[in-house]
């Protein structure tokens, strides 16, 4: 005899399971809408086209990085340092002065007398260091340029008398170094009446000690007084009242020599 199933009405507590059923794409069993394989496809071709482009944007993006590091020029090795070089040598200044004012008449001007010391205190140390103190001038003599302080119908003395206003007119004493112990500078200027300046005396004083070639101290001393006075507008020396250079050259000390040997007694 054949069993009927008990039907699902029948049972609460069972569940009957039906055969599977076919239902339309795009559907689910309940008649509401499913997410398919049709929604999987119209998904899928855009992600693929997102993806395509993201490959194709990454593909050329390193293709712009390799052929700019190609295209860029490689940077010029750069040359070693070159080693520092020596300092150029400060030329010689000659200290502020002293500034005396005489007049003429009854104005006294500071203002106008200072203007001019600060002049005659640059003319000054630039024919002092040209004069004495560059090594220039201990071989190959006073350059040209220094007699430019003074004025044109003043030069050709000045020259004749370069013993007694500089180290001297030949390089006799063979100088291998020179250090300035003292030097100080005074200046005067007379005021005309209207306060001008008139005139200006200036009074120095140099020395120095250094050693010659061969190994002798040396030592200079000038004592000089210079009137300056302005000529088309420049302020040139006119007259040197004083002038005096002494150059002393002492006897190189003699060299330790070395004690004989003390001979063998018999």
């Amino acid at each position: 005899m054949q069993s009927v199933p008990p039907s699902a009405s029948h049972d609460p507590d069972r569940t009957v399971v039906g055969e599977p059923r076919d239902f339309p794409e795009g559907s689910g069993g309940n008649g509401h809408p499913n997410p398919g394989r049709g929604a999987l496809r119209r998904i899928g071709r855009p992600l693929r086209l997102a993806l395509v482009l993201l490959a194709a944007l990454s593909i050329a993006g390193v293709t712009f990085l390799l052929t700019n590091r190609a295209a860029s020029p490689k940077k010029a090795a750069q040359p070693p340092a070159s080693s520092p070089s020596a300092p150029p040598r400060q030329p010689f200044l000659l200290p502020d002065p002293t500034i005396t004012v005489s007049l003429l008449g009854q104005a006294k001007s500071w203002q106008a007398a200072t203007p001019l010391a600060g002049q005659i205190q640059t003319a000054l140390s630039t024919f002092y260091d040209q004069a004495f103190v560059d090594p220039h001038t201990w071989t190959a003599g006073v350059p040209a340029a220094a007699w430019s302080i003074f004025a044109q119908d003043v030069q050709s003395r000045a020259k004749a008398d370069a013993d007694s206003l500089t180290i001297g007119s030949e390089p006799i004493h063979a100088v291998a170094g020179l250090n300035v112990t003292k030097a100080t500078l005074s200046i005067r200027v007379l005021l005309d009446r209207a306060g001008r300046p008139h005139l200006a005396s200036a009074d120095v004083t140099f020395e120095a000690t250094g050693t010659a070639t061969g190994g002798a101290p040396l030592t200079i001393t000038n004592r000089a007084t210079f009137v300056f006075r302005a000529i088309s507008g420049q302020w040139l020396v006119v007259a040197y009242p004083v002038a005096d250079t002494s150059v002393d050259a002492g006897v190189p000390s003699p060299s330790p020599r070395a004690s004989p040997s003390p001979e063998a007694s018999p």
